[in-house]
């Protein structure tokens, strides 16, 4: 069971409202760094395997798609990906997603180099 400053970080509020916040407001630099401070410190609090970590690296990496980061995006996404097929929480229908979005997101870094 997570404690309460778990929910208030990651999963209530705290840093998920500041990413949105930024997000819709079009201040993208605020929200890259929101989403990756909050990336680091939940894998600091739930190790690098958690799967919560799996979904917080692919909602990140369509931020960056979106953005048009195909390259970063695609770090993120392999992460996701491995993080959802080495622990098997993940409904397949999920990591299909995951997978389609990668290759999107391979197609548009090679139109970047």
């Amino acid at each position: 069971m997570m404690g309460i400053g778990y929910h208030r970080q990651f999963g209530r509020g705290g840093a998920v409202a500041s990413r949105v916040t930024c997000r819709r407001q079009g201040r993208y630099a605020e929200a890259d760094t929101a989403y990756r401070g909050s990336l680091e410190m939940a894998e600091q609090v739930l190790g690098d395997r958690h799967p919560r970590l799996a979904t917080m690296s692919l909602n990140y990496g369509k931020f960056l798609m979106e953005r048009g980061e195909a390259k970063r995006a695609g770090g993120l996404l392999r992460r996701s990906l491995r993080i959802r097929r080495e622990t098997g929480s993940t409904p397949s229908g999920k990591i299909a997603e995951v997978e389609s979005l990668l290759r999107k997101c391979m197609t548009g870094a090679s139109r970047d180099e």
